[in-house]
């Protein structure tokens, strides 16, 4: 990747998703949210999402609120076949 898009964060095609991602984490209270465009240093996705949670159950409940959130503004699932890596055991969950 050579260049950021062309415009502010808010005009790229994919802020939508990323505000629904991050409505649904904080809808969870996730906190610590951070929405970071990675398209000058990645090839692989565009944005990036963190967000922490405090416990096991709101871990949880976080990553399924993006799924289910996701999956009901656009139809699908997340991305690949939707299953997650990590677990809310292990502290950390990747979408």
């Amino acid at each position: 990747p050579d260049a950021l898009p062309p415009g502010p964060v808010a005009d790229d095609p994919l802020a939508p998703f990323v505000r629904t991602v991050v409505t649904a984490a904080d809808m969870r209270k996730a906190s610590d949210i951070v929405a970071l465009r990675v398209t000058s240093c990645s090839s692989v996705t565009e944005f990036v999402v963190v967000v922490s949670g405090t416990s096991r159950p709101q871990n949880q409940a976080i990553a399924a609120a993006v799924r289910d959130d996701v999956e009901e503004a656009y139809g699908r699932r997340c991305i690949g076949n939707g299953t997650p890596e990590g677990s809310a055991d292990s502290g950390w969950i990747l979408l």
